[in-house]
């Protein structure tokens, strides 16, 4: 279960109004995992409530956690009063004194009982973000752009320094620029350690740009570069970044980047980079400043382990490269953040050989996920989706006219879908279904569709005009029910795994 752009976010801001500082990356990931955890089990304690309620569960128990913390006791001592605690907490998050009514308003509260400190700071973050004064949009443009830096300093350049996170916010203020000034300086702290940074404003026109063996920075526009230009890096077990600017998403521009291990691409409209030529990528970057679409294709030679969809982006496009490097596994780990349609089209074949090899995407998908595409262009694709919660528009559409029953190998696994889910099936040869939370509604496509696995215990319906079709089920399960109306012209047949 990954957690929502939003989510993470709510984490980022508690750094900012309890420490006054960036995230470091390996905190940021604790309290992620933490968030994840609690998720989970607000979900397992209270399955009627929604997730908007969940979240704010996990958050608070997230803010509670914070606050046992060596640096919470460090800033904030147990002799401190309710109103020094709500000063500090006020100055860090707005870098400005308090007014005496809003003061009293939440020191009241607390010395009332009315709220814990736990409720009290993520009540004064919501209510900075909602305020709409003139003073209230200055102030949710700084905790974002706060909050855009800290994700920067620990997402992206995957800095630990504690006190270069201190010092993070020192050049953030409610102007936009000001987080690229913040940036740029940040890329500095990134290559201190021994690497350079490189920044290209212009047409390399075929020139090779050569990293180090240690950390390097490299800042690009994506339209400045071409095929015949060569990004490389000697080392293959650093840490280096790539910050891509590109105005709208260009398929035919396919530079040549070798062992940079993280592309961090932002668009305006749409955004997006063709991996024909990029080699020893581990982790792609994607955000737009107002569009909604990004796409990365040729992934496979890339061995782009992990793709991640940030701001503002509603549609992800991942395409797998038809030919690719075997020194690559071929899977694919997707965090669709808060995308509501994830498009993924496969295979992956072995260059210069003519077996295929396995593509594998995992995704983790969030709960308001609206539509899922699979297309499997041949042999063994595989696509496991994890559906965080479930949701009433999910649909899922697998297969396609590409892939026939000669391929038979092609199968999906899926978890944690609801009841109103509606899976189009078109020549899909192996599906298997498991963690049902309720009764599913599965609609068959016209393909010829192989096995079926369940492996969950709640009623299954069944609806479509498929050719051929069977039904496994892992256990004898006398109380769910297995409904069928088919339309097609071969055989349906459901037997459980004991073959009875």
């Amino acid at each position: 279960m990954a957690i929502t752009i939003s989510q993470s976010d709510s984490v980022i801001e508690l750094y900012s109004a309890y420490f006054n500082r960036a995230a470091d990356k390996s905190g940021f990931v604790f309290w992620q995992n933490s968030f994840e955890i609690y998720l989970a089990q607000e979900t397992i304690a209270a399955p009627t409530k929604g997730e908007v309620q969940r979240s704010a569960g996990a958050l608070k128990l997230i803010v509670e956690d914070m606050a046992t913390s060596s640096e919470y006791k460090a800033l904030y001592p147990e002799a401190q009063t309710n109103s020094e605690f709500v000063t500090k907490i006020y100055t860090n998050l707005l870098d400005r004194d308090f007014d005496d009514e809003g003061l009293a308003f939440w020191v009241g509260h607390l010395d009332s009982g009315n709220l814990t400190s736990a409720q009290t700071i993520i009540n004064m973050i919501a209510g900075a973000k909602a305020n709409k004064t003139p003073q209230g949009v200055k102030d949710k443009a700084l905790i974002v752009n706060k909050t855009t830096i800290s994700k920067y300093f620990a997402e992206v350049l995957e800095l630990e320094d504690i006190a270069e996170a201190k010092i993070a916010f020192d050049t953030v203020t409610d102007e936009l620029d000001s987080v690229t000034v913040t940036e740029s300086s940040l890329d500095d702290v990134k290559a201190s350690t021994g690497g350079e940074r490189f920044i290209l404003n212009s047409s390399l026109d075929g020139d090779d740009v050569t990293g180090t063996t240690q950390t390097d920075v490299y800042t690009a526009k994506l339209d400045t570069l071409s095929a015949v230009d060569v990004l490389s890096d000697p080392s293959k077990v650093d840490f280096d970044v790539l910050n891509i600017a590109a105005s709208d998403y260009n398929p035919n521009i396919t530079p040549k980047i070798k062992s940079i291990e993280t592309l961090n691409i932002k668009g305006q409209s749409s955004v997006g980079l063709n991996l024909l030529n990029v080699t020893g990528a581990t982790k792609i970057l994607l955000a737009t400043t107002s569009g909604p679409n990004a796409t990365v294709e040729n992934v496979g030679k890339s061995a782009a382990k992990s793709i991640i969809a940030g701001a503002n982006i509603d549609s992800l496009t991942v395409k797998a490269r038809a030919i690719f490097d075997p020194n690559f596994d071929g899977n694919v780990n997707i965090d669709t953040g808060e995308a509501s349609t994830l498009n993924l089209e496969g295979a992956l074949t072995l260059e210069g050989a003519t077996t295929t090899a396995k593509s594998i995407f995992t995704a983790e998908l969030p709960a308001d996920i609206a539509k899922v595409n699979w297309t499997p262009r041949a042999g063994q694709d595989e696509v496991k989706l994890n559906f965080n919660g479930g949701s009433a528009k999910t649909s899922l559409s697998l297969g396609g006219d590409a892939l026939t029953a000669k391929q038979a190998s092609n199968n999906a696994q899926l978890a944690n879908l609801t009841s109103t889910t509606t899976i189009a099936t078109e020549a899909s040869d192996l599906l298997t279904i498991n963690a049902l939370t309720a009764d599913l509604n599965l609609s068959v496509g016209s393909g010829i569709v192989g096995d079926l696995v369940y492996l969950g215990d709640q009623a299954i319906n069944f609806t479509g005009n498929a050719r051929a079709f069977h039904l496994a089920r892992s256990t004898n399960q006398s109380s769910a029910d297995v409904n069928f109306t088919m339309t097609g012209f071969g055989v349906v047949g459901a037997t459980n795994k004991d073959g009875s």
